[in-house]
């Protein structure tokens, strides 16, 4: 088994089997661009991948979620000015397109590899984060909207630092060495066409 966390998008993850599409995986925890995904009217879900006691899935709806990541690299790319390089432009724009070239109801955040591997059922604390998220990101923006946004208080955000610090892998890596390709990728771990 990979350590791993992944996204997909489907019109009904309560279909057995479900259809789904693959939209992302990442290595060893869960990247906070996927938090923003099902950040919009969450649940807590068995996995649809593998059959389990707990819960280790959430799924969101998709164009809530779309809506906060665009919002969140559109103040990133803005305010921040250690994220104005090429490589992070090119990124948002692969992003933009990607997002919005999905029409889906849902996406779904696969937890279990990481649950199973470290034995640490983290999911209800992360769901139950989720709201804060969505919040901090509406009201970060409705300050960009109104003018009253600055550098500093995107640095401030607790979601912006995870993102950063996940980004650069802790300081182990440069911003600009980082690589963005194929973050978004609908080729998988786990063929989801079951």
């Amino acid at each position: 088994m990979a350590n791993r966390s992944f996204i997909y998008t489907t019109d009904d993850y309560q279909q057995n089997p479900i259809k789904a599409l693959g939209f992302s995986e990442y290595e060893n925890e869960v990247h906070p661009l996927y938090l923003l995904m099902v950040a919009g009217e969450s649940q807590m879900i068995s996995s649809t991948v593998v059959e389990e006691i707990e819960k280790t899935a959430i799924v969101g709806n998709f164009d809530q979620g779309k809506e906060l990541v665009l919002k969140f690299l559109e103040l990133v790319s803005i305010y921040e000015e250690a994220y104005q390089i090429d490589s992070f432009k090119d990124f948002v724009k692969e992003t933009k397109e990607i997002l919005n070239q999905r029409k889906v109801k849902y996406v779904i955040l696969e937890n279990f590899e990481i649950v199973e591997l470290s034995g640490n059922n983290f999911v209800s604390d992360t769901f139950q984060g989720l709201s804060e998220i969505k919040q901090e990101i509406e009201e970060l923006y409705a300050k960009h909207l109104n003018g009253n946004l600055c550098a500093e208080n995107i640095r401030e955000s607790e979601f912006y630092n995870d993102f950063d610090d996940t980004s650069i892998e802790w300081g182990e890596i440069d911003r600009d060495d980082i690589d963005w390709t194929n973050f978004w990728s609908e080729n998988l771990y786990y063929n989801l066409q079951k």
